[in-house]
């Protein structure tokens, strides 16, 4: 049995800790809350049987435990990934991994230093939709692509909680949706266009305060192609995305609705959606990544390189972070 741990019992860990209970070879063991009483009523839940922390740098010490879920507020997770590596834990991190240049470089010279598995929550990476266009892309299967543009709006703002105080987040909208999509983004163009050179960020913030609640993001790949981003947490709009190639057309519209509201062209041929639970699929390859030792789906260098982008830190040079 795999042994998983969760630090941060909040929203987002109840996603995995639900998609824990599908998987049958793997148990949530333990949760580390920042009180007992949270960690506590968070396991009644899901596992009365898994063991409580109050404090997460003890749960770390059970020989026990195989790999820890981060899901805590942004700017905590650099110190806790440094932790879980020095304690020799498997790592999966909700995005964005870290949320400065100098916090990624700790987090790269410590696993440097201690490895361990690490992979970043981006879970759109098995979004069946995007999932089939990012292999036609790879194959070269779509044509050389000019431009992609994605768009996507939730109404969020009012329960986004800690994404509003600085003290726990840096970015609000930015780590909502906008990382996301820039990591879709990078997934599907970067075998056939090459990196990021170079990127920008328009944000559009909450009045009288340093809170993004929109973004367009723009971005200039190596091969010329263009990205197009722009999302908000103040109006829904559902996921939409175009590509424009010199082969033919791709276009999705309602890519996060219900299966049967989603629509994908690809050219003329229209992808056919199935259910499935993002969650679920992304902790069964994380889960095989650890036990087969191999780099799991999205490494910590292409959530390092998603962080450059975020803190603007992009202009037509070398990665700022230099990546073993």
């Amino acid at each position: 049995m795999f042994n998983i741990g969760i630090i941060g019992p909040g929203r987002v860990a109840e996603r995995h800790a639900n998609a824990l209970k599908i998987i049958p070879d793997a148990q949530l063991w333990s949760v580390a809350g920042r009180t007992q009483e949270s960690a506590q009523k968070f396991v009644n839940e899901h596992n009365p049987a898994a063991k409580i922390y109050d404090n997460y740098k003890h749960m770390l010490n059970d020989p026990d435990l195989h790999a820890v879920i981060i899901t805590t507020p942004d700017n905590l997770h650099a110190d806790q990934i440094i932790e879980c590596s020095k304690s020799g834990k498997a790592i999966l991190v909700e995005k964005p991994v870290c949320t400065s240049i100098e916090s990624a470089q700790q987090i790269l010279n410590q696993l440097t230093a201690t490895p361990v598995i690490l992979s970043v929550a981006y879970h759109l990476r098995w979004h069946r939709g995007l999932r089939h266009i990012a292999m036609k892309a790879k194959n070269n299967e779509l044509g050389k692509i000019n431009k992609i543009k994605l768009r996507w709006g939730v109404n969020f703002i009012d329960h986004a909680k800690w994404r509003l105080d600085p003290v726990y987040g840096k970015w609000c909208c930015l780590s909502a949706l906008g990382t996301h999509l820039i990591d879709v983004v990078r997934w599907i163009l970067l075998p056939a266009c090459g990196e990021v050179i170079s990127s920008r960020i328009h944000s559009e913030y909450l009045p009288n305060t340093n809170v993004d609640a929109a973004n367009s993001i723009r971005m200039q790949f190596a091969s010329g192609a263009i990205a197009e981003i722009d999302c908000s947490l103040i109006c829904d709009e559902p996921f939409s995305l175009i590509i424009e190639t010199d082969k033919m057309n791709v276009h999705g519209d309602n890519l996060a609705g219900e299966i049967h509201e989603r629509k994908l062209f690809v050219g003329n041929e229209q992808f056919i959606f199935e259910e499935t639970n993002l969650y679920v699929e992304q902790l069964k390859a994380f889960i095989d990544a650890v036990r087969h030792d191999n780099s799991p789906e999205v490494s910590l260098a292409e959530g390092l390189r998603n962080v450059e982008i975020l803190n603007g830190t992009c202009h037509e040079r070398e990665n700022y972070i230099s990546y073993s």
